[in-house]
């Protein structure tokens, strides 16, 4: 894991049952050999978060996706670990986003996916965006994270896939799209903020509990 900003912690998986702190975390013997070496490394590396932010998903049950042994960790354990260990949100992958990105749990948590047309079917529109998120402090201070989307490419034009010179220019133009959003100009349509965080200009603002 890393800590951005000392607000924004980045994971490959997430919480898992919430039970373990960030020292814990950063006390994990490396390298890491085997994800089974701890508790806190399968869940670091494994676990998700319930795709609900309803009551019905809140708590820790026992993933069957993952196999019947990895918690999934509902709104409330991402409230409490966040205010427990003084963090503002929790960023992770581990898992397909049609869009690209998707913000959770009254935006303690985002998954964001970056890898692009993920799937290879080619009969099926399992076309799906890429994105990035860049973390930039304000005038203020304050964290906030802009998000990116890399537009899927259409089923009936992935016979020709970007080349890896083209790839990198069209990543190159979403960056510096996020600076611009970044230096207080309009944002784009693709960023969007949950009414639920604090937002300006289309970007999530986070600060210390």
């Amino acid at each position: 894991g890393a800590l951005c900003g000392g607000v924004a912690l980045v994971l490959h998986g997430g919480i898992g049952d919430g039970s373990w702190s960030l020292k814990e975390l950063e006390a994990v013997q490396r390298p890491v050999r085997s994800f089974a070496q701890s508790r806190v490394v399968m869940h670091a590396v494994w676990s998700d978060p319930a795709d609900s932010d309803d009551a019905m998903r809140a708590g820790v049950h026992l993933d069957s996706a993952r196999g019947g042994e990895i918690p999934e960790f509902g709104i409330d354990i991402s409230d409490r670990w966040c205010h427990k260990n003084k963090i503002g949100l929790i960023i992770r992958s581990h898992q397909f986003c049609k869009e690209g990105f998707k913000v959770l749990h009254g935006g303690k948590v985002v998954t964001v996916f970056s890898a692009r047309n993920y799937f290879s079917d080619e009969t099926l529109d399992t076309s799906n965006d890429c994105a990035l998120l860049l973390l930039a402090q304000d005038p203020n201070g304050h964290l906030r994270v802009y998000p990116k989307r890399l537009a899927a490419t259409p089923v009936s034009s992935r016979g020709r896939q970007a080349g890896a010179a083209e790839l990198l220019q069209q990543i190159v133009g979403m960056v510096a799209t996020c600076c611009w959003d970044a230096d207080d100009r309009a944002p784009q349509n693709d960023v969007v903020a949950p009414a639920s965080v604090s937002s300006r200009k289309g970007s999530f603002h986070y600060s210390r509990w």
